[in-house]
């Protein structure tokens, strides 16, 4: 099966750099997630994070569709599909991005 979407060559150290970046996404969104579950109700830490400034009702929706989507990406028995799961990565990119911004 060949891959769809927009592909390019790379070369092994630039291969091992977007390993890095992948996991380093999968780190934060892991992160955002755990933090949603200890302490506040999912609820809650979505109105949180939306006061923040300048970016937190953007912030705010991508942590609750990361939220929406993580029981069955953690505990179902079937996997989430390969564009939700980049939809998700998308999310959590973002979420992390703009997390960074705001300081």
């Amino acid at each position: 099966m060949s891959p769809s979407g927009r592909t390019s060559d790379c070369s092994p150290s630039e291969g091992r750099v977007r390993l890095e970046q992948a996991r380093a996404f999968l780190e934060v969104a892991e992160l955002v997630l755990d933090e949603a579950d200890d302490g506040l109700a999912t609820p809650q830490a979505v109105e949180l994070l939306a006061t923040v400034l300048p970016d937190g009702p953007s912030m705010a929706k991508d942590l609750r569709r990361l939220l929406e989507i993580k029981d069955q990406a953690h505990y179902a028995a079937t996997m989430i599909s390969g564009p939700r799961a980049e939809q998700a990565a998308q999310w959590a990119r973002r979420l992390y991005d703009l997390a960074v911004r705001a300081g």
